[in-house]
């Protein structure tokens, strides 16, 4: 099936760009789970086309919209793409009114190509390229917690309705002694999810379906065998004004762009308008309880857990921990902290259904 073409069509014909000069740029990875699982393949298949069937009838919005492909073909290649297209729009011969930039595949094509729009946005000195620009993240992959809808049908909804375009945050992660920056668009986390998180992308070619939820019980069993849980220094501040700290012994302390977010494959760690979760340590028989709660965000309230709204955390400890950026792992040591999870201005450009 011709993907470009069809999906060009849509774009054609979505209420978001009306009147407007289209740039439609995918970039898709031909490995992930979407494409290469037949279930999911013919799933997202069918619901491809029938959206494209219900749209075809519908007047063509646009001005103008140029298409093309981008097949992944190694890791890191998303990113080279994305700063490619990034450059090609400040360039004085681009005349696009706008870029719409489609990420096909699981959360890493996606952080990929973000990190590279939101270098040039907020460190490259290019911050009007948020107003020119449009981020759609296709579910492709297997837990698909970054992307616009967790079915092919649900996001691509916003390209037949009416919508508007709003810039989220970013999660901006920095290490002690470290100019270099990281990004999270979905959540940044440190503690046991991040563990989860490391052995399931060293056991996905292994066992094949959902290895999150396979490593969440070995998790619970192991994770304090290989990691000691000390005290840990939390502070977290909210326009420039400290607002909340403990010393505790935390097992998992995350940070989101917004509230309201899952990883894991769903597991809502963030299931309110609060953006910080942070929860203590327990016995191995609370924490197998506990990971229950998480599936359905009922852990809000729970004695062990704190949620709250920041833009600002600074995580002080003394001994090796793991650090996930929506599902990237950065192993820290000691001389890492104190570690920053900052939010960043409004920045990334994403649809989003009115009302």
């Amino acid at each position: 099936m011709d993907y470009l073409e069809g999906f060009k069509n849509l774009v054609e014909r979505a209420p978001a760009f009306r009147g407007k000069a289209v740039e439609l740029v995918i970039i898709a990875n031909p490995a992930a789970g979407g494409f290469t699982i037949p279930k999911r393949a013919h799933e997202n298949k069918k619901a491809f086309l029938d959206v494209l069937e219900w749209a075809r009838p519908n007047p063509v919005l646009v001005k103008s919209c140029a298409a093309r492909l981008h097949l992944t073909a190694r890791s890191g290649h998303a990113r080279e793409i994305a700063e490619a297209v990034a450059d090609e729009m400040l360039s004085p011969g681009f005349t696009a009114d706008i870029t719409l930039l489609v990420t096909a595949g699981g959360d890493g094509t996606s952080h990929e190509a973000q990190t590279a729009l939101a270098n040039r946005m907020l460190r490259g000195g290019h911050p009007e390229l948020a107003d020119r620009l449009c981020v759609l993240r296709l579910p492709f992959g297997t837990g698909n917690d970054g992307s616009d809808g967790r079915h092919l049908a649900e996001t691509l909804e916003l390209l037949t309705s009416e919508v508007e375009i709003v810039k989220n945050p970013v999660v901006q992660v920095r290490r002690s002694g470290n100019q270099d920056i990281k990004y999270a668009f979905n959540n940044a986390s440190v503690g046991i999810d991040a563990f989860i998180a490391n052995l399931t992308n060293i056991m996905k070619s292994k066992i094949p379906g959902d290895a999150y939820k396979i490593m969440i019980d070995v998790a619970c069993l192991f994770y304090n065998r290989l990691y000691r849980i000390g005290d840990i220094d939390v502070r977290t501040s909210r326009g420039g004004q400290p607002s909340w700290a403990e010393r505790s012994r935390w097992l998992l302390i995350v940070m989101g762009a917004t509230g309201h977010r899952t990883y894991g494959s769903n597991q809502k760690i963030l299931p309110t308008d609060e953006n910080v979760c942070c929860v203590r340590e327990m016995s191995v028989f609370e924490k197998l309880s506990l990971k229950e709660l998480f599936k359905s965000g009922r852990h809000a309230g729970h004695e062990k857990a704190i949620l709250l709204k920041a833009d600002r955390v600074v995580i002080g400890y003394d001994s090796r921990l793991l650090l996930q950026l929506d599902g990237e792992i950065i192993h820290l040591e000691g001389g890492d902290f104190p570690l920053v999870m900052e939010l960043s201005e409004p920045c990334l450009p994403i649809l989003r259904l009115r009302g």
